[in-house]
C-alpha cells in the first residue's frame, strides 16, 4: 500500500528545493508513494491580516514567486506526464541559475528545457468550477484574456480566473 501525503512548495524555498528533489528521485526510484504537490505561497504567508490574498491582486502586485507557482500548478494538473521534470526545472532556475522566478521568460525556458511548449500551457483554459465561497463565483462573460499561466481577466467585469477554474471577483 501506498504512503499517501502533501508536500507543499515554493519555488524560492531552499528546503522546499531539498525536499522535492528528494520526493522525486524516490518515485523515480520506485518507491511506493502517493505524493500531492501542493503549491504554498511564500508571497502570500507575508500579507498582512486584512489585506486581499495575493492572487485576488493585479499581477503587478503579486509579488515573486506567484507566476512561478501558476507556472508549477498548470504542468501539474494540465500536462501531468510532465511535471515531476518541469518542477524540478522551476527549481533549479532559482537555486542552479539564480535566475528571477517573477520573470515569465525564466519559467517559460524552464518547461521548454522539459520538452513541454510553454504557448499551450500559458493559454491553457480551465472549465469554471461553481462556488459558492463569499467573493468567489462564476463570470459568464466571454471575453476574458490571458494574463498568465492558467489565468484569464474577464474585460467586462474584472473577474480573475485562476488554475483550478474558480473566478474571483474584483
Amino acid at each position: 500500500m501506498a504512503t499517501s501525503f502533501g508536500l507543499t512548495f515554493d519555488y524560492r524555498c531552499p528546503f522546499a528545493r531539498n525536499g522535492h528533489e528528494a520526493a522525486v528521485n524516490a518515485l523515480r526510484d520506485g518507491e511506493d508513494l502517493d505524493i500531492r504537490f501542493l503549491a504554498f505561497s511564500l508571497d502570500q504567508a507575508h500579507v498582512e491580516e486584512g489585506e486581499p490574498p495575493v492572487w485576488e491582486r493585479d499581477p503587478g502586485e503579486w509579488g515573486t514567486g506567484t507566476l512561478a507557482l501558476l507556472y508549477g500548478i498548470a504542468v501539474r494538473d494540465a500536462f501531468p506526464d510532465y511535471f515531476l521534470d518541469a518542477h524540478i526545472a522551476l527549481f533549479a532556475q532559482r537555486h542552479d541559475h539564480g535566475l528571477k522566478l517573477g520573470h515569465e521568460d525564466v519559467l517559460q525556458e524552464a518547461v521548454e528545457k522539459v520538452g513541454l511548449d510553454s504557448k499551450p500551457l500559458f493559454d491553457q483554459e480551465y472549465p469554471p468550477a461553481p462556488s459558492a465561497a463569499p467573493g468567489l463565483g462564476n463570470c459568464s462573460h466571454r471575453t476574458s484574456t490571458t494574463i498568465g499561466a492558467g489565468m484569464r481577466r474577464c474585460e467586462a467585469c474584472g473577474a480573475v480566473r485562476g488554475a483550478g477554474g474558480v473566478w474571483r471577483q474584483p
